[in-house]
């Protein structure tokens, strides 16, 4: 822990920042903290994301409805949300594997190590439009869009190929619209 911390002052600089800037930077260069601004950050994320969700659970509702009429299953929403937080565990695995390998690497090539097909790639071809299709070849991604077809077979009681018929369109759809605002987000790529 860092000694800002052990006196608490990880913790008072959260509003010292914003009210007097210049003292909390100077006072961090002698006694940085760690822990509390990144615990303000993981909390803030958490509290934002709380309320994204809890204002577009009506629209996400009726799609995962729509989803569900259309197999003949018979799923509520709550079901369907946490099938999806479950079934997503694998993506977070990926992040865990791909940020022990970077911590491994020079600072350097960090940005280039990746669970993906992208990893194929030489470093000259970063960000280019091949780049961005390959990264979306995963085997953590299709190992949660496995279970997210498993379980949405589960919870809606149909089979397995009713349930793929169902996910498996729109997880592409997702895909594609990440890989065209990724193309079309940078000059070049």
């Amino acid at each position: 822990m860092a000694t800002g911390e052990s006196r608490g002052g990880g913790w008072r600089d959260l509003a010292g920042v914003i009210v007097a800037p210049g003292q909390t930077f100077a006072r961090l260069r002698s006694s940085p903290a760690l822990l509390a601004p990144y615990a303000a950050l993981a909390a803030g994320g958490l509290i934002a994301n709380l309320l994204v969700l809890g204002r577009s659970v009506s629209l996400l509702e009726r799609a995962l409805a729509l989803a569900t009429l259309m197999t003949g299953g018979e799923a509520r929403f709550r079901q369907l949300l946490s099938l999806s937080g479950y079934a997503s565990l694998p993506v977070v695995l990926g992040w865990v594997v791909t940020a022990v390998v970077r911590a491994a690497v020079p600072a350097e090539r960090m940005h280039l190590v990746t669970t993906s097909a992208a990893a194929l790639l030489p470093g000259s071809r970063f960000g280019t439009w091949e780049h961005r299709v390959l990264s979306l070849v995963d085997p953590f991604s299709f190992w949660s869009l496995a279970l997210l077809v498993v379980g949405y077979a589960a919870v809606n009681g149909v089979g397995r190929l009713r349930a793929a018929a169902a996910v498996v369109p729109l997880w592409l759809i997702v895909n594609l619209l990440y890989l065209i605002a990724a193309l079309s987000g940078r000059p070049g790529a």
